[in-house]
């Protein structure tokens, strides 16, 4: 084959290739208008890069009690759709722990986005139980769940436990849920410690309180996006 032929086929190929670049980019870039998220979610997407798309042009939108990113139950969302939190598909089981240790005035938040935080003194404690439990649950792909504060599991409770595939019959202990806040305040008369506290929520009527740490209740992480 001539040289004037190789520099040819170079040429062809060359141009085969930006085009198919050009393509890539412009279907995950959202240029030409955007696109729809079903499109970007491709099978040669990491986890992390729909994560990423989700803070782009490329982004979907959701709803409370659409199914999130994830696969878990959206149960909050802010004003464009764009961003929430998101409940996990499916709960776990565990102990709080950390009976009758104090946690140093640490994992006590009990509102809307500080579960996470919570979650991570919770562990940073060398409690793990049912936090640890949330914090290596995976699905999907996607492996940045939480145990949820008082208030997180409060908003599940209201928005999405019909739909949400809670335990909502059977009574004590089935259908109580653990929360990452816990309480070393409160003073029971017939217990001597008050550092065995942790709040849980009953997903048969929505009752709060405080429940010693060595229960073997169930949780259900979330995540936020």
């Amino acid at each position: 084959m001539n040289k004037l032929k190789l520099f040819g086929l170079a040429l062809l190929l060359s141009t085969q290739v930006q085009a198919y670049n050009d393509e890539f980019l412009e279907t995950f870039s959202g240029e030409n208008g955007g696109v729809e998220y079903a499109d970007c979610s491709v099978d040669m997407l990491t986890t992390q890069e729909k994560k990423d798309l989700q803070w782009g042009e490329c982004a979907s939108q959701y709803s409370v009690g659409s199914v999130g990113p994830a696969g878990g139950w959206v149960f909050s969302i802010s004003d464009d759709g764009y961003h929430g939190l998101e409940a996990a598909p499916k709960d776990v089981h565990g102990k709080w722990n950390c009976y009758g240790k104090s946690l140093e005035g640490k994992a006590l938040r009990r509102g809307l986005g500080e579960g996470r935080e919570n979650t991570r003194e919770i562990l940073d404690a060398g409690c793990g139980g049912i936090a640890a439990l949330a914090d290596n649950y995976a699905v999907n792909g996607y492996d940045d769940w939480y145990l949820p504060s008082h208030g997180e599991l409060e908003l599940m409770w209201t928005e999405i436990r019909e739909i949400g595939d809670f335990q909502l019959t059977g009574g004590f202990p089935h259908t109580l849920y653990w929360t990452s806040t816990t309480n070393e305040t409160y003073k029971h008369p017939a217990r001597a410690s008050r550092l065995i506290w942790g709040y849980v929520r009953d997903f048969t009527n929505g009752w709060s309180n405080l429940a010693e740490k060595t229960f073997n209740f169930r949780a259900r992480p979330m995540r936020d996006f």
